[in-house]
This record gives structure tokens, sequence and C-alpha cells, in this order.
């Protein structure tokens, strides 16, 4: 699974951050953000690495940030964790795609996350 640790990539996301940041602090024009709407997502797809990286990776990241994983109507795996007013949710995709079942999840109890 590259994506939580794709230095080049990383650097791309941090610069245009930056950029964005310097942007809004240098041009009066550019109306101010509502700070109840700044939202990023960090999508860790089915092509990176097993679920049981993916779905670890989710609970990692909650577990560092005091964030809960929650798992969504399709048993995907998210965490959300508020930086001032900017909110990142890191979404794991699951391998499949059952009825629909949302509802809090701790590392310990997550039944995807124990390997055979």
């Amino acid at each position: 699974m590259s994506k939580p640790n794709d230095t080049e990539h990383r650097a791309e996301i941090i610069a245009a951050l930056r950029d964005f940041a310097d942007q809004i602090e240098s041009d009066p024009t550019i109306p101010t953000p509502d700070p109840g709407s700044i939202h990023v997502w960090s999508f860790l797809m089915r092509s990176e690495g097993t679920q049981s990286e993916r779905f670890a990776a989710v609970h990692t990241f909650a577990e560092a940030h005091g964030a809960t994983v929650r798992i969504t109507d399709k048993d995907d795996r998210q965490a959300a964790a508020h930086f001032g007013p900017i909110e990142l949710t890191v979404h794991a995709f699951g391998d499949e795609q059952p009825a629909p079942q949302p509802r809090v999840v701790t590392r310990a109890d997550d039944a995807a996350l124990i390997t055979a």
C-alpha cells in the first residue's frame, strides 16, 4: 500500500496546501472560506494493499488523532479528525459491498482485521 507513505505525492499535496493558504492570505478578492466547510478526503482504494491493511490504516489514523472509526453503509471504514477548521476524513474501501449496516467499530472488535 503506497499512498500513506508516498513521499513525492505527499510533497505535492503539502506544496498545494501552502500555496492555497498563501493565496487566501494575499489575495483579498478570494472570499474567506467558510470554516465549517473545509473538507479533505484521503481515499484508500481497493487497489492499495489488502482490505486489512487499508482498514488498519484508518484505525491507526483514528488512534493518532482521537477519532472514531465508523463502518459505512457499504462496509467501508472511515475516520475524521479536525485540524483547526479543516476536517480530514480517511476512507478505506472494503473488498465487498454487503447490505447497509453503518455503525461504530474499534480495532479490537473489527472482524475485518482478523486474518485467517
